[in-house]
This record gives C-alpha cells, sequence and structure tokens, in this order.
C-alpha cells in the first residue's frame, strides 16, 4: 500500500474552510513540532490535561488492539494523522488507513507521518 494521499473528492470544499477556521479559534491547528509529539504536548499547553486523557487513552487502545490482532484498522477522521501515527506503531504488523476530509491535516500528516503501512 501507498502512503500518498488520495482524493476520493476533489479538494477544494466550503467545508474545510469553516472547519479550519473553527479549529484555529479553538487553538487546535498544531505546528509540525507539537503534532510529531502527540500525545504528548508541552508542559503549560491550553489543553495539555486533554491530551494527558487522550494519552492514556491511547495506551488502552494499543492494548486492547495486541489482543485482536487486527489486520486493517481504519481511522477515519484522522485529522492531522497523530493517531493513525500512533496505531501504526503500536502494531507489529496489519496496515492502517487514515481519512479525513480536511486536506491541510491530511497533507500535514502526510508530511509527518508517511508510512508504508
Amino acid at each position: 500500500m501507498s502512503s500518498e494521499i488520495v482524493y476520493l473528492t476533489p479538494p477544494q470544499n466550503d467545508f474545510e474552510e469553516a472547519y479550519l477556521a473553527a479549529r484555529h479559534k479553538e487553538g487546535r491547528i498544531y505546528l509540525d513540532e507539537i503534532v510529531r509529539q502527540l500525545p504528548v504536548v508541552p508542559k503549560g499547553h491550553p489543553q495539555e490535561k486533554e491530551w494527558g486523557l487522550r494519552r492514556h487513552n491511547v495506551q488502552q487502545l494499543l492494548l486492547h488492539l495486541q489482543e485482536k490482532a487486527p489486520n486493517r484498522i481504519l481511522d477515519l477522521g484522522c485529522g492531522n494523522g497523530w493517531l493513525t501515527h500512533q496505531l501504526i506503531a503500536g502494531q507489529k504488523s496489519g496496515s492502517v488507513l487514515g481519512l479525513d476530509i480536511n486536506i491541510t491535516e491530511l497533507e500535514q500528516a502526510q508530511r509527518l507521518f508517511a508510512h508504508s503501512r
């Protein structure tokens, strides 16, 4: 399987513009340096507590997936790819596919986490 971005619809859509505006207001559009480290964020980060919970939840999910050993995982709404990346890193084999409507964050995911699985 390739690690390229494949567009299922034309890459221009009104939803993305509104979505990104909302994410900017929320302070949830992260620089590459932050996304690369997720679910760990710097001390004092505005969403530090939330990301601590996410880190715990990802650990629990990875333990569950190790028991089930799925061959394929679909991360629907993968955004910037941080969870998709964690899923790939936590699996010994199989494939993980990240799917999202947001081109900007998909391109960030591709830039940071391109992987053959």
